[in-house]
Order: structure tokens, then C-alpha cells, then sequence
């Protein structure tokens, strides 16, 4: 989460505060897919809707009825006002003199609201009378609470002397003093809580530190009330308040005396290094930070920090309250004790110097024992470093070989281990001089600190192995920012780069230097290299918020933005018949998601979809610029390279296991916001070029436009794919963004790409051959041994996590979903899932609770076998996916078929499967997947979606070609397709694979690309489920 995330925040709460309090969740499951800020929202919105009704009209009060301030010289009570030594949100404070006892006091007149409001006043004034009775030498002394001209006022003991923050503006303490003060601080603070009491505003500004060296807590309770009043959003929040809350109290949440150890943590490090933990110049950012960031390590920042208070400091900023020490009373504890410890060193300095002698002479006989003793210590580190870089924990495998280097040095052991735990990062830019950063990822999404590495030319830098953001900054020239790790660049991560001057590089836009350029991916229709030249390209994808700004501007009414002749099935349409086409759900000019041209609230910053190529044209002609070429986008959105074992996306490569939602939106449930996923940017730093929205590129394909990218409805292998859709086409996955040429007058040819070569004839092998290939698959009766291991109940499902015996005896995982709705015997649907489960990205229950859900609903229960080599039952680090032609491919594509059929008999050991009424379904179908049901009699019913055959099918080992399974398939069978399917083209691909299923068959044809979204294709799938299985039991 960062800045972007707490401003769209600020607006959801906005929208959502309006609505009538019934109306919200169906908001907030639109508006708001990702569930931690949906949680965040929900939070802010409870803590608005309790708040006291009587502060609703005080909220609408102006500055100017706040009323003015008191003149020095005027008599407040029994106060003669002196001058005015400070001001803030809760009052204005005059140092005063008492005309009764002849003293000075400090006198805060707080503002007129909480006179007038009874609620406000009265909780003040309780709160006042419990800080009164505080009697503390480290809380400022007040004396009594009074009203003049209906203002509340305030008299406190004065000190001369100078805020904290005034003593840290001038820079760090010196350790000493900043434990002299941290201590007495804490004292105060223990003293407090002991009675009941928080002060809720912990910061330097309400600390004073008088001429003797004694610090006095100011404003107790002044806190809790503006809380209310401010009804803990960040609006009306000064960065000055919001850089010391605590986690919980962002989120207005209840807070403990642990909010106030927050605080003190914050004050603490600040006065240690000189700065706060958490920079930010809006309380949104501030936020955001506080809950979410990790902030520099302190031995970092100041090295000579002890490390035992850097340990404190650590445990007091802990995000979880829990993690932090129980009280302040803890705290002054632990302080002490340092400072003591800081006391008594002078103390035994002499008796060190006596010593020193004594100690030196024994040094050089114990010295080479200890060097021993430390190396010892060190090698048995080593099989630990191991064990962690095995289990892909670099960065603590690198943090204890470090700790080893400083006394094994150059050990052979460790040497052999440092190449598998590190990364040498070089980087160069032109011109040299530019800061490096680097940031790096957490697949958990922990928050990782941001580490200044130097300047260019950096050489060799060594680094925990891993994926790391990497940001360049020079002044006068754009940052740059990009992601790298070492799958893509082994041995040596090794970055140059060109900036540019920040004033010719045009608003939300990256550079991408040109060059000789030819398309990477699978099935690439044309690898022509082509010669770019240099470009820019949006950082985001248009949004929503950009395109109404085109809408509103008259862009579908001028017609100097339409350029591009309008054709339709091969029609040439006229200017308004073609607008007809491009209106809202209302009939009005627009995106087809909209209503009375404006986007679904809360989506202001996802991107704009629903717009086909011609609306997306002439938005980039009314933004001075055009849509990419298909070179430049690919350019822009990819290293330029192949990896053998993984798909490359914008960030690197993706290998089998890795889970890719913190890095891309694929596999979701809508479009997200254009600026996040950070760790997910091109090498040119242009966000979701993977997923989120399809993108619209300038080439014509077939009688289309080409689109990349994939999205967020889409697997992740589907960034490798080209689709091509028609002109008018438009969909809630696909969008744009744009691109401008360095130079206007090379704007790059735009050249139509070719479609598909002609199919090759397919060739199956006769029926006596093929029951050969047959005993491949075939396994001896043995007994399943199943149990089941885990049950989870929700609302429309009972999922039961079963184990079983597989043919080759191994242990097998398979969920099993039955459906709440419907009566047993139920009708099942056995899933073969798509790629990324065989790989392990994601799990295959993930993927049936978000696909198939709604027939689970429906009253059919599922099956679904974890395979080898998915995420639960991994395969060995080293493996690799077999080459089809080998004998190696056969015995994995059989090794997949076994467990399948062994999930089959496990359906038929369960009386409340009906057994003669199973089903076949298989997203993503091709491979291998086309061969189970082909093994199998024991299906009614097969369905098969983004299925096709391809030329390279022709090469696969014969045993294990689908070519020869295909027309031994012995059920009804349904091929569901998507139109513009980037994979599998229907002439291409899906009717030679048609041509070979036995009757019975249907092809059914849904407007949409490799995978039809819900909409399409679920009424598709239960219309032949009825048709072939009956209805199901109610």
C-alpha cells in the first residue's frame, strides 16, 4: 500500500460516507476488490458513524466562528495575558501572570466549540480533573480549569526553557543526553498510565525541556477530545500529529496505554537519528507509512546506537500492539538500565587502564584460542545457510553468512555458498552521478525498507539474492524505476541506463529508448525485427478519471479525434452509425460500463474499460499523442530475452511456484487501481503492462487490432499471448494506454501483423494402435486408504480435504466440494485445471472457489485432484518441465491421467457421489488434459474450455499425443471458445481439434478471448450439464 492507495481511500470513504448506511457493503464489494482496504474503509467508516451526533454541526464550524484570539494585556480570570507563546489546534497559549499568588503561568485558551458543545465540555473537564490530580516531576503541573467570555481555559505551571522539537530542529542528541531525556519522559508517561490516564498525543512539540535538563509532559486529554472531533480520518489531521500515531489509531480502532508506547518509540528515534521513522508531507502518507512500512534499521542511520537500545527502539515501533512492551513502566526500566550501564563505564576506566597490561599479555596466548573458538562457531553455521538458501530464504542465509565472513574470511566452505545466496548488482548511468535505491520484495508483502546503495557508476554491490525495485534519481532528470533480480541476468545483475532531462519528458510518462526490435511470446505471428525510435509510453493505463476528462471536453463530438475509417464484419460505417455503437448503459457517449457517462463509484483510478479501438484512437489523438505499436508496447512491457524454464513477464521471469498477485492482476475479480503492484513495473517503469486491462495496440491483425497484456481475468501465461479483436469490440478487461514518438515527425509505420498460417492435417493413429497406447495408463486395483484430513464449512459448500492412495502408491491431495442447496446423491464435476496449478503458482481450491463456484451453488458437487507439481504437492527444486517428444513427457502426462482416475475411484467409494452421473470439465484444455477423457468410460458428460490443437502437438511423443486421444473420447462433449481467444484460434486451432471428437459434439462461440468470463460461459456450461446429466436434486 502507498501514497496512491490512502488518497483513493480518502475518496471511497468520501463516496461511501454518503450513502444511507444499508447501501455501503454493495458498494464497498465493487469499489473496493482488495480486501485489506476494504477492511481499512470499513474501519473509518465505523469510527464516522460512531461519533456523537452533536458533533455533526460542530464539524461545519468555520475558522472565522472559532472565534478570535485574546489581546496580551487583557484580563482572563484572575490571568493578566503577558504575549502569546504559542498556538496549535486546541487552543492558542499565553504565558500569564496570576494577579492572586503573583506567578507565572502558561494559559491555554481552548477553542469556543468545546464551550458549546455539552458533550465535548463535559468529557473535558472530566479528563482535566483526572491530569489535576497527577503529581509527577516530569508532567507539567496544572492548576485549575476556568471559563472567560464562553472559552474554556487552562492554567499550567510555566517553565522556561524550549520544546523538544525546537532542541531537535537544531539535529540528533548525543546518546547520553537522549537517554536522559527518553527516560524521564517514559516516568511521566508510566506515572500516567498507573492512574488510567493516556495522553493519546505523544510528540516533541508537547515536551518541554527546561534550563536544568527536566522534561515536562504537556496537554494530557487535549488529545481525546480533538480525536473526536476529527472523528479519526486523516482530513483536518497535521503531519505534525499523524507522524507519532500508532497503527491501530490510523484505522480508528480502540487504543491503550501501547498507542502512547508507539509514540514514544517515534520520539525516541527521532531524537536518536534526527529525523522521524515515517516521513510523509500529508497525514495520508503519513498513514500509510505507519501501518505498512518498515522503517530504517536505527545502527543504520546512527552506528553508534548501542544494540540493545536499537532493540527497544525496534520493539516500540512493532506494528502489532502486542509485539510491543506491555507499559511504560517496561520502558523506563529498560532505560534506566542503559543509562546506568552508560555511568558506570568512566567509572571502570582506570581499572581498565590497571588492567590493560595484564589483559594484553594474556591476549597473546588466548588470541589464537578465541580466533579458533569464533571460527568454529562460524563453520557451524554453515549447514544452517544451507538448510535456508534450499528453502529459498536468502535473506537470512545472507545476513548469517555475513555473521560467519568476519571470522572464516575466505573459508572455501563459505565461498562455495555465497554464489547461491547473493546477487552483484552493477549499475551505470548516463550521465554518472545518479542515487541508486533499491526496495526489495517480499512475497509475503511484508514492508521492506528502502536502502540508499550510492551513485553511479556502482560496481559489484553484493546483495541478498532476490528481486529488488530499483529507483535512479539525479537532479534536472526523470527518476527511473525498474524491477531486477538475477533470473534474467545471472551471474551479474548489470543495469545502464539513459536519463533523460525531467522537462522534456512529457507529464505520466516513461521513456523507452529505441532500437532494432522483434516480437517475443508464444505463437508471435510475425518476428520481423523492426527499428524503433525513441518514445515515450504512459506510466499507466488511462484511467477513468482521464477518459470522462475526454468525454467532458467534447472528444466524441469533434471529429478531428476520429481519424481512422470505421469497419464493421467488413462494412464501411459512417460516423454516426459507428457512434450508435459506443454509448453507456444509459444510450450516452461512452465507455459500455458507465451510466449517464460517469464510471461505477470507487473506480476513478482503476483503468478505463469497455472501449474499443476507435474510442481509444481518438482519446489519444484529444491527448496529443497515439496508441503504441505493438513493438513498442511489447518493447516497454518486457526484458528483451527468453528464459528456458519460465514465462518472462514486465518484472522478470516468472518460474514454476512462484505466486505472481503481488507482482500483477490476473486470476481476479475486476480491475484495480493503475498505480499498484509496484513490484510488477516493465525495465522502463510502466505499471500493469501484465494484467489488469488488455491493452489496445495500434496493428491491425485479421480483420482486427491487435491487444497484449492479458488481464486481470485471465491466467498469467496470458501476458505472452497476442489476441486480436474487432474494431468495436469492447469488454470490462480491455483498455489502453498511449505512446508519443522523442521525435513527432518519425512517428513509427504502423504494420498489419499476418494471422495464423493454415492448420496442419491431423492424423490419428487406428484403433488397434491405440490400445497399445492405452496400457501406458492402466494401474493394478489397490486400496485407497482415503481419509479425510480437513474439513471447511462456508455458506454455499462443505469442502473436505481427502487424502488418498495413488496408483504408484504415493500419497494424493484432492478437494471435494459439496454443495449446501441440493440433496445426495450428487451429480459431480471433476476439474482438470488450467497451467498454473500444474505449476504451482496458485492453488488449485483457489481456482475452483473463484471459477467454479457458481455450479457448486447450482447443486453440483466437485472434485479436484492436486497434480504433481502443484502447490501442494511441489516437485523437486531441479525439476523441469520434460520435453514432449521424450519418453520422460509420456510418464508425467501418465503420471497426471493415474491420479486423475484414481480421484474417480475415490468418488465411487462415496455414497453420497452419484457415481454414473460425472462430468468432465477442463479450463485452458490442450496438452496433456486432452488426454483423460479419452481414459475414462466413467463420464456422462465432458467440457472442455480454450481448447485447441497445434502444429506442435505433431511433434509430441505418440503415446501422449492428443491427436490420437481425441476420437476416443465416449461421452457427449462440449468445446466452449472465446471469439478473440489469443491462444486458440477457432480456424486455426478449435476446429481441427472439432474435426476429431466423435459425435456427440457442440461448439459453442461466446464473445470474449481464451477464457470467457463468468457471465458467458457459466449459463454455457449448465445448460449441457442439464442436457446431459438431468437436473439436479432439490
Amino acid at each position: 500500500m502507498h501514497r496512491q492507495d490512502w488518497e483513493r481511500l480518502t475518496r471511497l470513504f468520501d463516496e461511501a460516507a454518503a450513502l444511507p448506511p444499508d447501501a455501503r457493503p454493495a458498494f464497498l464489494a465493487r469499489a473496493c476488490p482488495d480486501e485489506a482496504l476494504r477492511g481499512e474503509l470499513a474501519a473509518l467508516l465505523a469510527a464516522h458513524d460512531r461519533a456523537d451526533d452533536v458533533l455533526r454541526p460542530i464539524e461545519r464550524l468555520t475558522e472565522a466562528s472559532a472565534g478570535g484570539s485574546f489581546a496580551p494585556g487583557e484580563q482572563v480570570g484572575p490571568y493578566r495575558l503577558l504575549d502569546e507563546i504559542g498556538r496549535g489546534g486546541m487552543g492558542v497559549v499565553y504565558r500569564a501572570e496570576d494577579t492572586r499568588l503573583g506567578r507565572l503561568v502558561a494559559l491555554k485558551v481552548l477553542p469556543p466549540h468545546l464551550h458549546a458543545a455539552i458533550a465535548l465540555r463535559e468529557r473535558f473537564v472530566n479528563e482535566a480533573r483526572a491530569v489535576s490530580a497527577l503529581d509527577h516531576p516530569n508532567l507539567c503541573t496544572l492548576y485549575e480549569i476556568g471559563t472567560h467570555a464562553g472559552r474554556l481555559y487552562l492554567a499550567m505551571a510555566y517553565y522556561e526553557g524550549e520544546t523538544l522539537q525546537e532542541k531537535l530542529a537544531r539535529g540528533p542528541l548525543p546518546v547520553p543526553e537522549a537517554l536522559a531525556l527518553a527516560r524521564q519522559m517514559a516516568e511521566g508517561l508510566a506515572a500516567a498510565h498507573e492512574r488510567g490516564i493516556l495522553h493519546r498525543d505523544v510528540k516533541p512539540a508537547n515536551m518541554i525541556v527546561t534550563s536544568g535538563g527536566c522534561v515536562k509532559l504537556l496537554d494530557f486529554g487535549l488529545a481525546k477530545i480533538a480525536e473526536v472531533t476529527q472523528q479519526l480520518t486523516a482530513e483536518g489531521m497535521t503531519p505534525g500529529t499523524a507522524a507519532y500515531m500508532s497503527p491501530e489509531r490510523t484505522r480508528g480502532e480502540p487504543a491503550d496505554a501501547r498507542a502512547d508506547v508507539w509514540s514514544f518509540g517515534v520520539v525516541l528515534y527521532e531524537m536518536l537519528t534526527g529525523e522521524r521513522p515515517f516521513p510523509g508531507d500529508t497525514a495520508e502518507v503519513l498513514f500509510h507509512a505507519i501501518r505498512h512500512d518498515a522503517p530504517s534499521p536505527l545502527t543504520t542511520r546512527r552506528p553508534d546506537v548501542p544494540g540493545a537500545l536499537a532493540a527497544l527502539v525496534e520493539r516500540l515501533l512493532a506494528k502489532d500492539p502486542a509485539g510491543r512492551p506491555a507499559s511504560m513502566r517496561e520502558v523506563a526500566r529498560a532505560l534506566a538500565a542503559f543509562q546506568a550501564d552508560g555511568d558506570r563505564r568512566p567509572r571502570r576506566r582506570r581499572a581498565a587502564i590497571l588492567a590493560l597490561g595484564l589483559l594484553l599479555l594474556a591476549a597473546a596466548a588466548f588470541f589464537p584460542y578465541w580466533q579458533r573458538v569464533q571460527a568454529d562457531r562460524a563453520r557451524a553455521l554453515l549447514p544452517e545457510i544451507e538448510r535456508l538458501a534450499a528453502a529459498g530464504a536468502f535473506a537470512e542465509a545472507y545476513a548469517l553468512a555475513e555473521r560467519a565472513g568476519r571470522h572464516l574470511g575466505d573459508d572455501p566452505a563459505l565461498a562455495r555458498l555465497w554464489p547461491g545466496i547473493t546477487d552483484v548488482l552493477t549499475v551505470a548511468s548516463d550521465p554518472p552521478g545518479a542515487r541508486v535505491t533499491v526496495q526489495r520484495f517480499d512475497p509475503g508483502g511484508a514492508a521492506q525498507p528502502v536502502e540508499v546503495l550510492g551513485v553511479t557508476p556502482l560496481d559489484g554491490r553484493r546483495l541478498p539474492r532476490g528481486a529488488y525495485r530499483l529507483r535512479l534519481e539525479k537532479a534536472g532528470y526523470a527518476p527511473h524505476e525498474r524491477v531486477v533480480s538475477r533470473f534474467l541476468f545471472a551471474p551479474v545483475i548489470h543495469v545502464e541506463h539513459r536519463l533523460i532531462p525531467a522537462d522534456s519528458v512529457p507529464r505520466g510518462m516513461v521513456f523507452v529508448p529505441g532500437g532494432r526490435y522483434r516480437l517475443r511470446g508464444w505463437d508471435v505471428p510475425d518476428a520481423t525485427p523492426v527499428d524503433l525510435g525513441d518514445y515515450f509510453i504512459d506510466r499507466y493505463e488511462v484511467s477513468n478519471r482521464a477518459f470522462k476528462a475526454f468525454i467532458e471536453a467534447g472528444g466524441y463530438r469533434d471529429t478531428t479525434y476520429w481519424r481512422f475509417p470505421f469497419v464493421k464484419d467488413g462494412r464501411h460505417l459512417g460516423r454516426d452509425e459507428a457512434l450508435a455503437h459506443f454509448v453507456d448503459r444509459t444510450g450516452l457517449p461512452g465507455p459500455r460500463g458507465w451510466q449517464n457517462q460517469t464510471y461505477p463509484p470507487g473506480t476513478a483510478d482503476h483503468p478505463v474499460t469497455g472501449v474499443s479501438w476507435y474510442e481509444a484512437a481518438a482519446y489519444a489523438a484529444w491527448a496529443g499523442k497515439r496508441l503504441p505499436t505493438v513493438h513498442e508496447w511489447q518493447r516497454a512491457a518486457r526484458p528483451d530475452t527468453t528464459h528456458p524454464y519460465g514465462v518472462v513477464m514486465p518484472w522478470g521471469a516468472m518460474l514454476p511456484r512462484e505466486n505472481v498477485a503481488r507482482r500483477a492482476n490476473f486470476n481476479g475479480h475486476a480491475t484495480v487501481p493503475v498505480d499498484t503492484h509496484p513490484f510488477g513495473i516493465s525495465p522502463f517503469g510502466a505499471y500493469h503492462m501484465a494484467g489488469n486491462a488488455r491493452e489496445w495496440c495500434a496493428n491491425p491483425m485479421g480483420s482486427g487490432f491487435v491487444a497484449a497484456g492479458g488481464a486481470w481475468e485471465d491466467p498469467p501465461y496470458a501476458f505472452a499471448y497476442l489476441g486480436a479483436f474487432d474494431g468495436f469490440y469492447a469488454a470490462s478487461s480491455l483498455g489502453f494506454r498511449c505512446a508519443r514518438s522523442a521525435d513527432p515527425s518519425a512517428a513509427p509505420p504502423v504494420r498489419p501483423l499476418p494471422t495464423n498460417p493454415p492448420a496442419p492435417a491431423y492424423t490419428p493413429v487406428d484403433a488397434a494402435t491405440f490400445e497399445g497406447f492405452r496400457t501406458h495408463y492402466r494401474y493394478d486395483p489397490r486400496p485407497l486408504d482415503a481419509e479425510v484430513v480437513d474439513v471447511h464449512e462456508s455458506p454455499d459448500w462443505r469442502r473436505e480435504t481427502v487424502t488418498f492412495t495413488g496408483a504408484a502408491g504415493e500419497r494424493l491431495i484432492a478437494y471435494l466440494y459439496l454443495p449446501r442447496h441440493t440433496l445426495p446423491p450428487y451429480q459431480t464435476i471433476v476439474f482438470s485445471p488450467p497451467y498454473p496449478i500444474y505449476a504451482g503458482w496458485y492453488s488449485i481450491a483457489e481456482e475452483v472457489e473463484r471459477s467454479l463456484a457458481a455450479h457448486i451453488r447450482a447443486g453440483r458437487a466437485v472434485l479436484a485432484v492436486v497434480p504433481f507439481g502443484g502447490l501442494e504437492r511441489p516437485a523437486p527444486p531441479d525439476a523441469r518441465f520434460p520435453d514432449p517428444r521424450t519418453v520422460s513427457y509420456r510418464n508425467r502426462a501418465v503420471q497426471w491421467a493415474l491420479e486423475h482416475r484414481r480421484g474417480l475411484d475415490y468418488l465411487a467409494t462415496r455414497d453420497d457421489i452419484d457415481s454414473d452421473r460425472l462430468a468432465h470439465l477442463s479450463f485452458s484444455a490442450g496438452g496433456a488434459k486432452l488426454l483423460q477423457p479419452a481414459l475414462e468410460p466413467r463420464y456422462r458428460a465432458i467440457l472442455l474450455t480454450g481448447a485447441g490443437l497445434h502444429p506442435g502437438d505433431t511433434l509430441k511423443v505418440p503415446e501422449a499425443n492428443p491427436v490420437h486421444f481425441l476420437p476416443r473420447y465416449a461421452a457427449p462433449t462440449l468445446v466452449l471458445h472465446g471469439r478473440y481467444d489469443e491462444m486458440d484460434h477457432l480456424e486455426v486451432h478449435v476446429r481441427p481439434l472439432m474435426a476429431l471428437l466423435p459425435e456427440p459434439k457442440r461448439l459453442v462461440v461466446v464473445e470474449s478471448g481464451h477464457v470467457p468470463p463468468a457471465d458467458l460461459r457459466v449459463p454455457v456450461i449448465e445448460a449441457w450439464l442439464a442436457e446431459t446429466l438431468g437436473p439436479v436434486r432439490r
